[in-house]
């Protein structure tokens, strides 16, 4: 047995799993049920490319959504094509759908049914989706307002608008990112060479790709009636739909709007970078000792934004520090088109991509107190304030930031108040209108000019027996020494204080909170080596299409997706030893965050 015949058996299993992982999903599909009632008229129908829905479907539709308790539901066709209903079930749980409050929803249908309540609190006018990806754009869209009473139901009498045998390369895009194109090249290289040095083993590997798709609709609730030609012709059909998608441009929409920011910054830029910056201050913030050593010295490594951004440490109490730190000019342009406007949509699938982080630090809790009503400072769109539901539903939960996201937070329902503005300056206003028991900051203090002062707001805001909870990064995490610049948690220009275990309980007790639990293992989250490895992968192949550098050429374009696609399985191999290494990592010196919920004592 050589490597290639190893290769191909774990890319046999690998897809054997996948197949039937998929094939549970395609069977945990609900069939919407017959029924004779009347539409609700609260209920409205979208439909693709604006196409009449049938009275039978539409009183069936009305029924189910008024007997659970929906808002939102998306009406499938039993003839959904294939690629399309394959990459639906590669992306969406279909048997945890409506449970998970902010799950990935880009399913393609024919249909949805929406709630006049949620029609409304989007305040904007929907027009009938006319492609495959607008319909699972505004799905995905739909979610966000309608939460868990959001489903997805096979319309028997529905029938699909179109017939395809390959996938638009803008929806893989649209489902994988940047990503999706390279690894589908990458498993169809290994399938050649597969068959080339393995042939045995490499044809069958090659068999069960192609045929993957009868194991998962055999049986199914979805009849897709080109499965056979499909499956026939799948390596082929995949490789067609790759090279649409290295191809593919983004709309003329989207280049206008990168074109439309470019002379904003062009100005902002134009005097150099200077007035973004205070003066180096010669002592710590901290303490005022006045004897510093250098960390770090990077540039911006994710946005590549103009200017270099230095970290020192406190010989005295070891507080590390961004020095010079940004003015409030500063501020506004680095943070400019990083969580909103160009940079929303990408952050998103960040914020977005897991319950579990937001339901460990609500979690944190349990056994120390009941909240009732809860206020996240630094929340920005209100993911957290989401997703602590599942852990506190009888809570009330509200957010403040500085973002404008967090009206649009309170429009679909993830909290219920929302503030906008800065938290030491709206604490007093806040205490006297409302009792909160519980304020959390997550990943928050690291961004804020003075971290004292943002305690100091939270001891005037909570009573006597109320609780604080904070997440994060860990300075003392020996990964920051390791990977240097390219260690992600040092995030400049954003991150301006590094507070210790240490630092933070002295900061605490100094406004008469008392540590009472610390998690310090229990916050790491195992992405170190592989962000590094991204981190500096993104340094070689800067960001495509921003405002703030030159215009993109072909070759740079070219060069971008080139240098991913080779680097793609250093990603993986980090990916893999941060996993592997995680219970190893899981402690203090080597976790990279650490949480503390604290007791305010008088």
């Amino acid at each position: 047995m050589n490597a290639w015949s190893i290769v191909m058996g774990l890319l046999f299993m690998l897809w054997l799993f996948d197949a039937l992982r998929l094939r549970a999903r395609a069977k945990a599909l609900l069939t919407l049920p017959q029924s004779d009632d009347k539409v609700d008229p609260e209920h409205r129908f979208i439909c693709r490319g604006g196409r009449s829905l049938d009275h039978e479907t539409r009183r069936s539709a009305s029924a189910f959504a008024l007997k659970e308790g929906l808002k939102v539901l998306v009406l499938v066709p039993e003839d959904l094509p294939t690629p399309e209903a394959m990459v639906c079930l590669q992306t969406i749980d279909i048997p945890n759908y409506r449970k998970n409050r902010i799950s990935r929803s880009r399913m393609i249908g024919e249909a949805i049914l929406v709630h006049n309540d949620v029609l409304e609190r989007m305040d904007r006018n929907i027009v009938d989706p006319q492609s495959a990806a607008d319909f699972a754009l505004l799905a995905d869209e739909l979610k966000k307002y309608a939460t868990t009473s959001m489903d997805i139901a096979v319309a028997p009498h529905l029938h699909s608008s179109r017939r395809a045998y390959s996938l638009e390369g803008r929806l893989q895009q649209l489902y994988f990112g940047p990503f999706g194109t390279p690894m589908v090249l990458l498993q169809l290289a290994l399938l050649l060479l597969g068959v080339i040095y393995s042939p045995k083993m490499g044809l069958a590997t090659l068999l069960l790709f192609a045929f993957q798709p009868l194991i998962v609709f055999t049986g199914s609730i979805l009849k897709v009636p080109e499965v056979y030609v499909y499956s026939l012709f799948r390596p082929f059909l995949e490789a067609y739909t790759a090279l649409q998608s290295v191809l593919y441009q983004r709309s003329v929409k989207s280049h206008a709007a990168v074109d439309r920011e470019r002379s904003v910054y062009t100005s902002l830029m134009a005097e150099g970078t200077d007035r973004f910056f205070e003066a180096v201050r010669p002592d710590c913030p901290l303490c005022g000792h006045e004897k510093l050593s250098h960390m770090v010295t990077t540039g911006d490594l994710i946005q590549f934004k103009p200017g270099t951004f230095v970290i020192d440490r406190c010989e005295s109490c070891n507080h590390m520090f961004q020095n010079p730190r940004l003015s409030i000019e500063g501020l506004g342009f680095y943070y400019r088109d990083f969580y909103d406007g160009l940079g929303e949509e990408k952050l998103e699938g960040i914020f977005g991509h897991g319950a579990g982080p937001y339901h460990e630090r609500a979690k944190m809790l349990i056994g120390s107190a009941k909240p009732k009503r809860w206020l996240d400072v630094g929340g920005g769109h209100g993911h957290f304030c989401c997703l602590a539901r599942d852990v506190f539903p009888d809570a009330s939960f509200d957010v403040l930031d500085l973002s404008k996201s967090v009206e649009a937070a309170q429009r679909k329902g993830w909290t219920d108040r929302s503030y906008r503005g800065l938290f030491p300056e709206m604490a007093q206003s806040i205490a006297e209108a409302h009792d909160y028991d519980v304020i959390s900051m997550s990943h928050y203090l690291e961004h804020t000019r003075d971290p004292q002062s943002e305690i100091e707001a939270a001891a005037r805001i909570l009573p006597k027996g109320g609780h604080l909870m904070i997440e994060l990064p860990d300075p003392d995490c020996k990964f920051g020494q390791i990977f240097g610049r390219y260690w992600m948690p040092w995030f400049q220009p954003q991150h301006q204080h590094f507070l210790s275990t240490k630092n933070l309980e002295i900061l605490l007790k100094a406004n008469d909170f008392e540590p009472i639990k610390w998690h310090r293992g229990e916050a790491h989250r195992p992405v170190d080596i592989m962000v590094s490895v991204g981190l500096f992968i993104n340094r070689i192949a800067r960001p495509v299409d921003v405002p703030w550098l030159s215009k993109t050429s072909p070759f740079i374009r070219f060069w971008h997706k080139l240098v991913f696609f080779v680097c793609l399985p250093l990603l993986a191999a980090g990916r893999l030893a941060d996993l592997i290494l995680a219970p190893l990592m899981r402690r203090p010196g080597w976790a990279n965050n650490y949480r503390v919920l604290a007791r305010r004592m008088a």
